[in-house]
């Protein structure tokens, strides 16, 4: 197998291992809106068109929340809310992220429909091809944002 094949299953693996590490840690910490220390039921979390949950991250100055909100259709949709009160959201992030499938595949966003660049809290969609054939999981990665190299949100998909 080549070097760059083992290398790119070598990283996979190990995002994978993160993310579901901070995952189980994530979960671990999440109250209801009481503020209580019950855990939430995953499927509050869940978007009912995808089935996938919302996945945050909130590491430096910037939170990053991400959520599948349609990968039926030809076209896969994740919405992005990216909050801070340090630094302004002037990113292009059709040119900062990159979903990459289970065979390694990356794909680049198509399009962003949601605020344009600027200011302290945004939200959106990336609109991205859809993988052919449709992959067991996917990565969606954010690079660059926040100080933060790299951020990524992983799912199985059913």
């Amino acid at each position: 197998m080549p070097k760059v094949k083992i290398a790119i299953i070598a990283v996979l693996a190990a995002i994978v291992i993160i993310q579901a590490a901070n995952y189980i840690k994530n979960y671990s910490r999440k109250t209801n809106s009481t503020g209580s220390n019950k855990s939430v039921p995953q499927s509050e979390n869940q978007n009912p068109s995808s089935g996938l949950e919302a996945q945050t991250n909130g590491e430096g100055p910037v939170s990053v929340q991400v959520t599948p909100a349609d990968l039926a259709q030809d076209k896969w949709k994740f919405e992005i809310v990216l909050n801070t009160h340090s630094v302004e959201l002037d990113y292009d992030l059709t040119q900062l992220v990159v979903l990459v499938d289970s065979s390694g595949n990356q794909y680049k966003p198509a399009a962003w429909e949601g605020d344009p660049p600027g200011g302290h809290h945004r939200e959106g969609v990336l609109i991205f091809e859809a993988p052919n054939p449709k992959p067991l999981s996917i990565i969606l990665q954010i690079n660059n944002i926040g100080s933060i190299e790299r951020r990524a949100f992983f799912w199985n998909i059913k």
